[in-house]
């Protein structure tokens, strides 16, 4: 709470999990740009991003 303020500002934190379902997707450009894009959006929404995971989810062959 900011000091002489009676306005409580609340935060709120995020989780970006990156996820490939494919062996075409490239994960290490892929994560990358996943993990921007999920940045900046945490950004303009006032996120707090707290933890960063990536998976690797193999779909149909």
């Amino acid at each position: 709470m900011k000091k002489g303020s009676n306005e409580l500002t609340r935060t709120t934190n995020a989780i970006i999990y990156g996820r490939f379902s494919s062996p075409i997707q490239e994960p290490e450009e892929g994560s990358e740009s996943q993990e921007q894009g999920c940045r900046q959006y945490a950004e303009r929404c006032g996120y707090k991003v707290e933890t960063v995971s990536t998976g690797h989810h193999g779909g149909k062959q």
